[in-house]
């Protein structure tokens, strides 16, 4: 436990060293904003294309786990939903519990956590389940806003939100270049290293930057329902399921309840605003998850046995 505590320690006090950083004006929105431009257009991208492209498949690619980590992810959802109805809360409502439900901010966060806790080889699986996760989860948001009464569902929009994502195209172009043994020139290789290397405290900057308090209706049970459903649930069903079929828990077993215990998205908050969903109770539900899940890494982590 405690060697999980000080991993997980140096990756908040980044994260809130943001925070600090923007409330006296050492940061400003305007650095936020380009931040996460840089790190959703080149820095990510990067980390995951060289990750993946020099790993192996046959030893990072695990159908297992990803089939349970996309089974409990859909299994929340249908949960929240079902939640939703039975307190008679309006749709656009359960749509967007749903969403945050699931949709974890698995890039800025769980690769982090993957990385400073359970090494490389921890942060190369994470990348390899970013390739199944990022079109997923994307279809199932549009579908669970979609069923909420937001809009007619389109298919189109799906595919080219996923098709033209910048994290979605790295990770295939790594798995072919991983496939094909790509090796690159060692001047290419080491300047794909250095740009990795600044991403994922980058990214813990940047989630620092975006968390505002004051934006959040702190005794809303609906906040606490949906956090509770992020942070306990979802890991839940992911353990559960390890736990029904005896499967050993090694490392990838360690990065999928990572990835499933990772707090909600910042782009579920754009969702919300955009397709009639609930963008005030997206925004509390990513700020909460985001400070609880401090204790959820650490107690998960430690129920998976690192």
């Amino acid at each position: 436990m405690i060697r999980i505590i000080t991993s997980i320690i140096p990756i908040f006090a980044v994260i809130f060293l943001g925070t600090a950083l923007r409330r006296f004006g050492l940061v400003d929105d305007s650095f936020v904003k380009t931040s996460n431009r840089l790190i959703f257009y080149i820095c990510l991208p990067v980390l995951l294309f060289h990750k993946i492209s020099t790993a192996s498949l046959s030893q990072t690619i695990q159908w297992l786990p990803i089939s349970m980590m996309l089974a409990a992810i859909l299994s929340v959802s249908i949960i929240a939903f079902l939640l939703a109805k039975a307190l008679h809360w309006p749709l656009k409502t359960g749509g967007t519990l749903a969403v945050n439900s699931f949709r974890g901010n698995f890039a800025y966060m769980a690769l982090p956590v993957c990385y400073y806790t359970l090494g490389n080889p921890g942060l190369v699986i994470g990348s390899v389940f970013m390739g199944v996760l990022i079109p997923f989860v994307n279809t199932l948001a549009v579908i669970s806003f979609t069923v909420g009464g937001a809009k007619r569902f389109r298919f189109r929009p799906i595919l080219t939100s996923t098709l033209f994502n910048p994290l979605f195209l790295a990770c295939v172009l790594g798995l072919t270049a991983s496939i094909a043994h790509l090796d690159l020139p060692t001047p290419a290789d080491k300047t794909l290293a250095i740009i990795s290397q600044v991403t994922l405290p980058l990214a813990l900057f940047s989630i620092g930057g975006n968390i505002r308090f004051r934006s959040v209706g702190w005794f809303h049970p609906r906040l606490w329902i949906g956090s509770a459903f992020k942070l306990l649930l979802l890991p839940f069903l992911g353990y559960l399921a390890l736990k029904l079929t005896a499967t050993p828990i090694l490392l990838p077993e360690q990065v999928m309840i990572v990835m499933l215990a990772s707090p909600s998205a910042l782009v579920n908050y754009v969702m919300a605003d955009q397709m009639n969903g609930d963008p005030e109770l997206s925004t509390g539900i990513i700020i909460l998850t985001t400070i609880g899940s401090i204790f959820s890494f650490v107690f998960w982590l430690h129920i998976v046995g690192l």
